[in-house]
């Protein structure tokens, strides 16, 4: 009898047991998941504000050139041309500066230990 009563006993601590390991994986997921949802939403609205600051000051930029050149044609073709040059050296360089620093930073987020 003393041992049927133990092994219900150890059968009981083995059931809890797991079910407390699946609650830690299934918190340390959930916390994981909202830093990423959070890192993701201050990222964006920064890469947003820093998208507005460069449109206006590109415009800016346009208008000063066009004043210089006296052709609005002229100013604002050689501000799209700088970043037509831009995007052509990112597409470049982008499989040795661009995907692996993102994926290094990523890697960063997903084994960051809280």
């Amino acid at each position: 009898m003393q041992t049927s009563n133990d092994i219900g006993v150890l059968t009981k601590s083995i059931r809890e047991y797991g079910y407390t390991q699946y609650e830690f994986v299934r918190l340390s997921i959930i916390i994981r998941v909202s830093d990423m949802a959070a890192e993701l939403v201050s990222s964006l609205l920064v890469v947003c504000l820093l998208f507005l600051f460069l449109l206006f000051i590109s415009i800016g930029v346009g208008f000063y050139i066009s004043n210089l050149m006296e052709s609005y044609f002229l100013g604002f073709s050689i501000i799209a041309a700088f970043y037509l040059l831009i995007a052509l050296i990112v597409l470049w360089k982008k499989e040795t500066l661009v995907i692996p620093s993102l994926r290094n930073k990523l890697v960063k987020q997903l084994q960051a230990s809280n």
